[in-house]
This record gives structure tokens, C-alpha cells and sequence, in this order.
């Protein structure tokens, strides 16, 4: 297309240069940074009369003898000014303009020019000219969509898939083989149970671009083998605007349906409402026997002791983001740009869950053994709010600086409504959660760069500070029994007992602070011209987490009937004395632990061209790393303190060959390593309500090693254009994974590292224009990935034949997009799958009987549809997300031998139907 824009309009140039002398003016736009080609870019010399570089970057044009101001305009660029060109009758002016994030001039001609990488053809670009396998999704992609925050914009990119709407899966593989830098920088965990960046803290309207890096280099971190997520958010605008968003969006299933929700705090609407429900500063630590049971009972009065619900209407879903763009020019050489925005949101979801777990199968009645199966209905209030106030200095033509600040707040006030059977006691239960959490996470980073000697010797830098926390403030659970038995005490009528109504208030803090350096020289020895590249990074993160239990003392003394109250009026101040009912905690030293990882890195690699179209690229990295954990068993007995340090070598080699403009093949091998996070090895027993189980640490997990290999080839029929065909192959030396474990006749979670595993794959690309077929302004969109897994264990074990857990065996994301720049209207079609993987890996037994199987996500198919129009400084934007409502499964799958027949049965543990949203906004910019 950008030849024949350029053919088009040389033909409409040819005609006044007729009745003129004519001259000609050429060249090639590049970046200056890194000398990559700038595609598209379209030169206007005069009214209509405008040109487009080709593929490579050049540009021709021919002209009637005269004075020229060009306005160079590239999406991915500021728009540039060149003034007074002369061209001359005769004579051909060669003009190569070399864009750089400052203002420069060349002899008469002033250029003034800021790099972006927030569309599409730029991300294509910085992918076809990238020395390693990368994928990436550009601002301009994800402004068609109408996804809302990170988590759902990766899902777009190739081999990326997402678990619990925030954690990221690279290639199948889990979460915790992944690393994320956001701005350049390290970004901290605000979870407490996993290790995973939550991607639901970045709104999509912040990103500027997001790149996954899939194999490894020696100025990347060590610590993946999915994929290294890069978040850049934008911090230079086009021009100085002041950008209005108001959003509302409609759930079936839940908007104006009834709604039930316990009492919360004026502070809830802002996400800040944890601070209300925490323990009064002086509440006694622990609150032990040495109190009595009047000073117990004083306590317990000071907590919130309302209990009670109330069901309402909920509301439609709101959605509001402000955003004040400015860019000031003090001077030729200096130019300072900066983005701040505040976002919020409120939503609400209302679901229906199948809840179920097992004991294995009946093989004898060939049957399902359920332990307990339970219908809960869960209703979940979340709200973000969030700021973001980036700064971009620009002096002279060689020197960058960037302050980049973002802050969020996200709290899920959540309802959860249980009745069921527990088989293994003989009851019916009726019970309930109430659970507020609040994730604050504030990411800021100072960097530079610096380019010297033109562009053969560049320093970067970034120093950069995260915080994290998660508030977990007065936890509520509450579970009554009855049976059918005339001789129990729990006959006839739901009962509270013993430890069936308790209270926990937990805290997670961490922090970290890293550091580093990156320098670039361009060798000259004699005509070979190799890139010399080194660094350093320095890592500090520190976490404490300290978690408390109550269960209600209930005194012989109340009545019978006491017990077979509800919780509003068991729990009401009447009742709340020295006779009555009162606090005892139960927390152990287990609850609580430090803990700490310092790493110190330096890589070396050295970029080597071979001939004119290939270069290889390797070098080796070395990462030392010290974990620490300071707590107790899970019993709160026996102190655990780690102090482990451990020193490991990284090499790797990315090699590419430009066969020509058109076509790349790559080939890379890296040696990576996954690192246990500090609650996987942290002693501490969660109980999650969810899964009816607890989660326990285990100090005793091993770091796993990781040997990748990729090739992958790319052809980019057009300057918009790209298709890639990849392989991929790993092998794991001690993986680490969820499972489960039996203890006391309950399951409970754990992480344990299997002997070894492997996984390969293909994986492909495709955007494509369907000019080449009539279908002008649409695009398609697709790329798939296809992965075999399977762990090793040692030998004379009974382990069964599996995947890796967390791995998918495929992912698929296809979509159309129509964009039509001339009516400003634009519309996007898109449809995502993963493959059926293991949640969570079961326990192999001698006895098919009391086998406990592998638990696996079923495939979801997910449809969204979005579209948008602008009307001068106004656009209105409306989408459906999850046209197909499909239902969300998580089970477990049998196979067995009886009689000497095989069967294969399944029994579904947890389902669910999210419900289709519909989104609609309006925005205005001034």
C-alpha cells in the first residue's frame, strides 16, 4: 500500500512539474537512536502534494524549482517541520532525516522530532528490527478494543493467555514463569498467595505499548522462561489536551438484579475502606488467657459486630478517566512533556458457582465419591482508582530524561452465600464469607539516557522504586450444620458450634528498590563493526506479612436456642459479655514471617555481524541472589530461618538473518531459572473459602533451571503487515507446582518440585490487510499457539503420565478490526481460547479408589465486540465482552481400570457463567 500511495501521488506530482523546471528531492527517514528504517511515514510538500517511504524508509519526489516546507507525518512520530528547502531545476537534493527524541539541526533546516512507539506499524517495526523472539501490542491496537486494564490488553498478543482475570500465561506456561518491568523497572507482588504481577492495576488507556520478549538475553533478568513483559506508559503526548472519559457498562445476571452485601464504610466507594475494618491500635497482641473473659468480651465489643446483609439493586458499572496531556518547548534544545490522569471504576458481578469436591471415584458403583458439593452464591463489588503523572525532558539532540509516577488502588468487596451437603459429616451446611481486600501498588522510576559520538556509544539508566500491599482487614466466616439424625445435637435445625464462626485480619507489605546501567559502544575494527553491550542491575525487596485468627468462645451457659440463631443476632452486643460469646485468638507464630531477595547482576554480550544481513548476538549473564524467611513451622513450634545464597551463570545467543527487507529468521538458546516466591516457601496455612482448603508454604522448595531453544521466521508482506511462524522447546530441571495432599481426611495445597519436565511448541502470527481482497480498511488478526508438556518423575513411583501444571496445551486469539480514517469510524471483532490445563496436580495412589485426580481448567471461549466513532474532539465508543457467556469449568478427570474393563470419567469441581457485558463511553478532548 505504501507503494502504491507513492506511485499514486508521483503520478498527481508529475503534472504541474510540465509547466515548470523540474527538480528532484530523495532519502530515507531513520531513527536516530538506533538506525532502524521508518516505514510509512508520509511527506507533505505542499496541498496535494504528499509522499510515503517505502518498506526501507526512502522517500522520492519530484518538483517544480522552488522553496519546499515539508510536514513529515509518521504515526508513530510527532509531527515534523522542515522549512525552506531548496530544489533546485536539474538537480537532485538529497535529504535524510534521522528522527531523535530531541531538536537538532541540519545546515538551514530545523527538525524537530520525539520518538513514540504507540502504533501498530511502530510495534511491527521494533519487532522485525529486534535481536530476539518478541511479540507486542501497540497503544493504537489497544484503542480499538475495549479492553479495560492490562490484564485483558496481553491477552491480545501471541502465546498470552490470562488465569483469574490478573495473571499472565506465557506459552502455557503458569504465572510464576514470568517477569514483569514496568517502565524499565522491577514491579512488586501485591498478592499473598502467588507469585504473579496482578495486571489489572494498569488501565489500557495509560499503556503506551507492551512487548513480551520470549527468549532470553544477558541484559534481560534471568528469571523467565515464559515471557519478559515490558510496560511502557505513555508519558509524551502528540499535543497539549485535556482528555474526558465517562463509561457505564450492563451485566446480565447481576445489573438491577437483586444484589446482597454486608455493612461497609463511607470509604468504600474510593477503594479505601480497609482502614475501618482494621483492629483498633490498641487491641491486645495476642489477646490470650491472660485476659479475662469481661476484658475478652470489652474487646470484641470495640469490632464491628454488625452481621447482618441487605440485598438492593445493582447498579450499572461506572467508568470515568481524565487525562491532562501538555508539552512545553522552553527552547530549541529543550522540551519538557508530561501525561497525568486519574482513573476510577466501580463494578459489580454477581455469580452462581457449582462448588464440589471429591474423594476419588466409586469404582465399584462406578460412581462420583463426592466429600461435600455446595451452590454459593457470590457477589463481588470491585473498584479502582488510580493516578498516573509521567514527565519527559528532552536536552539538546543526545540527552533524555523520564520521571514516571503510577499509583493504584483496588479493593473487591465480596459476599458469599453457601448452603450444600458435607458428605464426609452427614450435614447440610449453610454458610458465609464476608471478605473485603485493598491492593495499593505505587511503581516510580527516574531514568535517562544518553547518546555520545553521534549514536556509537549510548548510557541508559533507571532507578526505580515499588511499593505493594494487600489488606485483608475482618475476614468473616460462618458455617451452620444439621442432619437427619434424631440422636445428634445438629438434628433438624442448622447449628453454630466450636470453631464454625471465626475472623481473620491479615497484612502483606513489600517493597523494592533497584538500580540499573546499561552501556552501548559501536566497535571499529578495521571494516568489521561489532556492538559491544554491558550492565549491571542491583535488586533489593523486602516483604512482611503478618496474618491473625479469632474463633468466638461460646459459654455453656447460653440458651439452646442461642445457637440456632443468625448471625446478626448471635453476634449483637447483647450477647457479646463475659457469659455470653467473645473473641479467643488462635493465631500461632506461623502466621507471621520477613522476608527478603538482594540480587546482583552484570551481564557482557557482544552483537557480531555476519556480512551485510546477519549478526549474531550472545554473551552471558551472572545473577547472585540472597533469600531470606524468618518464621515458624505451620504449627508455631519450631523456628524456620532461611539465609540461602546462590550464585548461577546465563548465557545466551540470539542470532538473526535479514534474508531480505521482507523476510527474518531467528534462532535464540538461553538458559533461564524460576525462583520459589517468598510464600510458596513460607510455612504459613491460608484457608481459602473459595476451594473450601488450605494453602500451605514449603520451605524445602529448590530453584528450577531452565533450558530454552527458539526459532522463528517472519515475512512482512506490507509495511502493516506481518506473519510469523515459530518453535519452541524446554527442559526443566526441577519445576515447581500446586498440588494437592491428604491430611486428616482433607485436602489441602501445597507447592513441591516435580524430578523434571518438558514443553514444545509452534506458535503463529498473522496481521494482515484484506485490501487484497476488497474488504479496504479491515484487518485480520490472529496468531495461535500449540504446546506439548509433560513432567518426569524418578523411577518405581506411582505418578501418572501429565502435563505441567499451569500449562496449556493451546491458545488462539483471532479478531477482525475495521478502522476507516476518513469517517473516523472504527469496529473490532475478537475471539479467544486456551487449551484445557492442570490447575492444580493431584495425588497418584496404589488404589484407583483413593486416587485424588488432577484438576483442570476446561477451555472458555470468549467473543468481544467493540466499536467506536469520532466526531471532531468527540468520540463514543461501545462493545459487548463475552457475547457467548460460556461456562467457566474447573475439573477432574478419571481413569481407570475395573473388571478388566477401562473407563474414563470426569466430575466437575467448580462452574460457573460470568455473564456478558455491555460497555458503552463517551469522550471528549479540549
Amino acid at each position: 500500500m505504501a507503494k502504491f500511495y507513492s506511485i499514486f501521488f508521483l503520478l498527481l506530482l508529475t503534472i504541474p512539474s510540465i509547466a515548470a523546471p523540474a527538480g528532484t528531492i530523495e532519502g530515507v527517514i531513520t531513527d536516530k537512536a538506533t538506525g532502524e528504517t521508518l516505514p510509512g511515514a508520509g511527506i507533505t510538500l505542499g496541498p496535494g502534494n504528499v509522499v510515503v517511504s517505502d518498506f526501507d524508509g526512502n522517500y522520492y519526489a519530484k518538483l517544480p524549482a522552488g522553496s519546499y516546507n515539508l510536514i513529515v507525518s509518521y504515526i508513530s512520530y510527532t509531527t515534523l517541520k522542515v522549512d525552506n528547502v531548496e530544489v533546485k531545476a536539474g538537480e537532485t537534493l538529497r535529504l535524510n532525516l534521522e528522527l531523535e527524541f530531541a531538536s537538532f539541526t541540519l545546515d538551514a533546516i530545523t527538525i524537530t522530532a520525539t520518538k513514540r512507539s504507540s502504533s501498530e506499524m511502530a510495534m511491527i517495526s521494533s519487532i522485525k528490527n529486534a535481536g530476539m523472539v518478541v511479540s507486542g501490542i501497540s497503544a493504537q491496537q489497544i484503542s480499538r478494543s475495549q479492553d479495560r486494564d492490562a490484564s485483558e490488553v496481553v491477552k491480545r498478543v501471541t502465546g498470552v493467555s490470562t488465569v483469574a482475570d490478573r495473571f499472565v500465561v506465557v506459552r502455557g506456561l503458569a504465572q510464576r514463569y514470568n517477569n514483569v518491568f514496568l517502565n524499565g523497572a522491577s514491579t512488586p507482588s501485591s498478592e499473598a498467595d502467588t507469585r504473579a504481577f496482578s495486571f489489572d492495576v494498569i488501565p489500557s488507556s495509560l499503556i503506551e505499548s507492551l512487548e513480551v520478549f520470549k527468549s532470553q538475553s544477558p541484559e534481560l533478568p534471568a528469571d523467565f522462561s515464559g515471557g519478559f513483559i515490558k510496560i511502557r506508559t505513555k508519558n509524551n503526548p502528540e499535543s497539549s489536551s485535556l482528555d474526558i472519559s465517562l463509561g457505564a457498562g450492563w451485566r446480565t445476571g447481576t445489573t438491577l438484579n437483586d444484589y446482597t452485601s454486608y455493612k461497609g464504610s463511607s470509604a468504600d466507594v474510593l477503594g479505601f475502606g480497609a482502614s475501618a475494618r482494621q483492629l483498633p491500635n490498641n487491641f491486645p497482641n495476642p489477646l490470650n488467657s491472660k485476659y479475662t473473659a469481661d476484658q475478652r468480651a470489652q474487646y470484641t465489643r470495640e469490632l464491628n459486630s454488625d452481621w447482618s446483609t441487605s440485598t438492593d439493586k445493582a447498579l450499572p458499572d461506572g467508568r470515568l478517566s481524565v487525562a491532562l496531556n501538555t508539552s512545553k518547548k522552553f527552547s530549541d534544545r529543550v522540551t519538557l512533556s508530561s501525561i497525568a490522569g486519574i482513573n476510577y471504576s466501580i463494578s459489580k458481578k454477581a455469580l452462581e458457582i457449582s462448588n464440589a469436591r471429591y474423594d476419588g471415584w466409586d469404582t465399584q458403583n462406578d460412581a462420583p465419591s463426592p466429600h461435600s458439593q455446595y451452590t454459593d452464591e457470590q457477589y463481588t463489588t470491585e473498584v479502582k482508582a488510580g493516578a498516573l503523572a509521567n514527565f519527559l525532558l528532552l536536552v539538546g539532540q543526545n540527552t533524555r530524561y523520564e520521571f514516571n509516577n503510577f499509583f493504584n488502588q483496588i479493593s473487591k468487596d465480596c459476599a458469599t452465600l453457601r448452603s450444600g451437603v458435607d458428605y464426609g459429616n452427614n450435614y447440610k451446611i449453610k454458610g458465609s464469607e464476608s471478605l473485603y481486600s485493598a491492593r495499593s501498588t505505587y511503581s516510580g522510576q527516574l531514568s535517562g539516557r544518553h547518546l555520545f559520538s553521534g549514536k556509537e556509544h549510548m548510557l541508559s539508566w533507571v532507578a526505580g522504586y515499588s511499593y505493594a500491599n494487600l489488606r485483608e482487614p475482618d475476614r468473616r466466616m460462618i458455617t451452620s450444620r444439621m442432619n437427619d439424625d434424631p440422636e445428634s445435637e445438629y438434628y433438624g435445625r442448622y447449628r453454630i458450634m466450636g470453631n464454625d464462626a471465626n475472623r481473620t485480619f491479615q497484612q502483606l507489605d513489600e517493597q523494592a528498590i533497584s538500580g540499573q546501567v546499561d552501556y552501548l559502544r559501536t566497535l571499529h575494527l578495521g571494516g568489521y563493526t561489532p556492538t559491544l553491550k554491558t550492565g549491571g542491575l542491583l535488586e533489593v525487596k523486602m516483604r512482611n506479612f503478618d496474618a491473625r485468627e479469632f474463633v468466638y468462645d461460646f459459654s455453656r451457659s447460653l440458651p439452646i436456642g442461642y445457637y440456632y440463631m443468625g448471625a446478626a443476632q448471635m453476634f449483637s452486643e447483647e450477647y457479646l459479655n463475659a457469659n455470653g460469646t467473645y473473641l479467643i485468638e488462635k493465631s500461632n507464630k506461623s502466621n507471621s514471617y520477613d522476608a527478603g531477595r538482594n540480587i546482583y547482576a552484570g551481564y557482557v554480550s557482544l552483537k557480531l555481524p555476519l556480512g551485510e544481513h546477519a549478526y549474531v548476538d550472545g554473551g552471558v549473564r551472572y545473577e547472585y541472589t540472597q533469600t531470606t524467611l524468618d518464621s515458624y513451622t505451620s504449627d508455631g513450634t519450631k523456628s524456620v530461618n532461611l539465609n540461602e545464597p546462590q550464585g548461577d551463570i546465563f548465557p545466551s545467543v540470539n542470532a538473526t538473518w535479514n534474508i531480505n527487507e521482507r523476510n527474518v529468521l531467528r534462532a535464540a538458546y538461553g538458559k533461564s531459572v524460576n525462583r520459589s516466591e517468598f510464600r510458596e516457601i513460607a510455612p504459613f496455612v491460608y484457608y481459602d473459602y473459595d476451594l473450601f482448603s488450605n494453602f500451605e508454604g514449603n520451605s524445602n522448595l529448590r530453584n528450577a533451571y531452565i533450558q530454552n531453544v527458539d526459532v522463528r521466521y517472519e515475512l512482512y508482506p506490507a509495511d502493516d503487515d506481518m506473519i510469523s511462524v515459530g518453535a519452541f522447546y524446554k527442559n526443566f530441571k526441577d519445576p515447581i507446582e500446586v498440588t494437592f495432599f491428604e491430611t486428616g481426611g482433607q485436602l489441602q495445597y501445597t507447592f513441591t518440585n516435580a524430578d523434571g519436565a518438558y514443553a514444545y511448541g509452534l506458535e503463529a502470527d498473522l496481521r494482515k490487510s484484506l485490501d487484497f481482497i476488497g474488504l479496504k480498511n479491515f484487518m485480520l488478526i490472529f496468531n495461535g499457539t500449540l504446546i506439548k508438556s509433560r513432567v518426569t518423575f524418578a523411577p518405581g513411583g506411582v505418578e501418572r503420565d501429565r502435563p505441567l501444571q499451569g500449562q496449556s496445551p493451546y491458545l488462539i486469539n483471532a479478531g477482525v478490526a475495521y478502522r476507516n480514517n476518513t469517517n473516523k469510524l472504527s469496529a473490532n471483532l475478537q475471539y479467544n481460547i486456551i487449551g484445557k490445563r492442570m490447575v492444580t496436580a493431584g495425588q497418584p495412589k496404589q488404589n484407583p479408589q483413593d486416587d485424588i485426580p488432577d484438576a483442570y481448567e476446561i477451555p472458555h471461549h470468549s467473543l468481544d465486540f467493540s466499536m467506536g466513532k469520532r466526531w471532531g474532539n468527540f468520540e463514543v465508543k461501545a462493545g459487548v465482552k463475552d457475547i457467548l457467556n460460556s461456562k467457566i469449568v474447573v475439573r477432574q478427570f478419571v481413569d481407570f481400570e475395573y473388571n478388566g474393563v477401562h473407563y474414563k470419567r470426569h466430575e466437575d469441581m467448580r462452574s460457573y457463567r460470568s455473564g456478558t457485558v455491555f460497555n458503552f463511553s463517551i469522550g471528549y478532548s479540549f
